[in-house]
């Protein structure tokens, strides 16, 4: 488990603390995801302890769905594809 130190704190703004107490959450809450390709076949998957997975869900397909790789990164996903 991730721990929190205060004096690492000190510098750090409220925005940041906040998130990275929210990913404290994640973690207490085993709340994970993974992504898959079997064939032709993309699946993605969210589990954990949590009410919360239908929007991690929405996050991940959100995310998905507007996600524009450049063309390097295209080539490389192509190339390991094969």
């Amino acid at each position: 488990m991730a721990r929190i130190k205060v004096h690492e704190l000190r510098h750090k703004t409220k925005p940041d603390i906040l998130a990275q107490l929210k990913d404290l959450k994640a973690i207490v809450a085993k709340l994970e995801t993974s992504v898959s390709v079997f064939s032709d076949k993309l699946e993605l998957k969210v589990y954990g302890f949590n009410d919360k997975l239908p929007a991690l869900l929405s996050k991940v397909l959100a995310t998905a769905k507007s996600f524009m790789p450049t063309d390097d990164r295209f080539k490389v996903v192509k190339e390991d594809m094969k």
